[in-house]
């Protein structure tokens, strides 16, 4: 499959650095080891522009999250902040506006991951915790705690609906949580679906994700491959794999639920073709 890559741009200090596309596909937001988050124009013609450097963490960003309207983000230090974005001026030829809203949560331990509900009302957090933390986005009240992992929860990840959020753990469990009605409630719970890792570091770490669609979430595992976990069902309803080579630590779906891409420790970003259950992109990260 014909690609291009862009030219590398100088984002943060080495270390682990958290990346998110905006849902327009207009921007990258980027969260570094130095504390700093940065908003890089994504279009060819703004590609060139100086990043915009947000400076309200005091300690290594480890997870980030955006919406239609809104950037969060969590740090070592168990803080996690929100921006509200303005693209009303986008239209007019005009640029981002990224303004700090406040904190959502203090933590006493690391954020590993954030999630925002469709409707933005809502975040839910990963902790070095058992238990998930659920965050009203209005007044920033904790909503609901929903315990049931049995070590470090590392990835939380809403449906499009909002109806369910999908969370693992580092034993390698997939927790579903029915969000609907006053207390949520787990309907599946899926053991040594995902990576089974030590707590702690972010490199190790995995994430598992909801395709836009609403229909799988994807969940890197055992064998450097992807499982895709059905909605409704609960089950695995496929694998994809064969071409990592090292443990499979992120992935990202297209818009349109069609294409997954994978990043490995191996160094190489893989794009999937999920119907043919196929690899049409390989890229080695130098």
């Amino acid at each position: 499959m014909p690609h291009t890559v862009t030219p590398p741009r100088y984002a943060h200090a080495e270390g682990f650095t958290a990346v998110a596309f905006g849902q327009g596909g207009d921007f990258i937001c980027t969260g570094g080891s130095d504390s700093l988050l940065r908003v890089f124009y994504s279009s060819k013609v703004e590609r060139d522009q100086e990043a915009i450097t947000l400076e309200q963490h005091s300690d290594n960003v480890l997870s980030l999250a955006v919406s239609r309207s809104k950037i969060v983000s969590g740090d070592e230090e168990g803080v996690v902040l929100c921006f509200d974005v303005s693209t009303s001026a986008r239209d007019e030829g005009g640029k981002l506006a990224v303004e700090p809203s406040g904190t959502v949560l203090r933590s006493t331990l690391p954020a590993r991951d954030i999630s925002i509900s469709g409707s933005e009302r809502q975040v839910a957090v990963a902790t070095d915790d058992e238990k998930l933390v659920v965050v009203s986005l209005l007044d920033t009240s904790v909503l609901h705690t929903l315990d049931g992992h049995r070590g470090s929860v590392n990835s939380v990840s809403y449906s499009p609906d909002s109806t369910y959020l999908a969370s693992t753990g580092c034993n390698g469990t997939v927790r579903v949580w029915d969000m609907r009605g006053d207390e949520p409630s787990c309907v599946s719970v899926l053991h040594k679906a995902g990576y089974v890792c030590e707590p702690g570091s972010s490199m190790d770490q995995s994430k598992a994700r909801w395709s836009p669609d609403g229909r799988f979430v994807a969940v890197p595992g055992s064998g450097h491959t992807i499982k895709l976990v059905e909605r409704g069902t609960w089950q695995i309803a496929t694998e994809l794999g064969g071409v990592h080579s090292k443990m499979v630590s992120h992935v990202a779906w297209s818009s349109n639920s069609k294409y997954l891409a994978s990043v490995g420790l191996d160094g190489h970003v893989v794009v999937w073709d999920v119907t043919a259950r196929a690899s049409i992109l390989t890229h080695a990260v130098s």
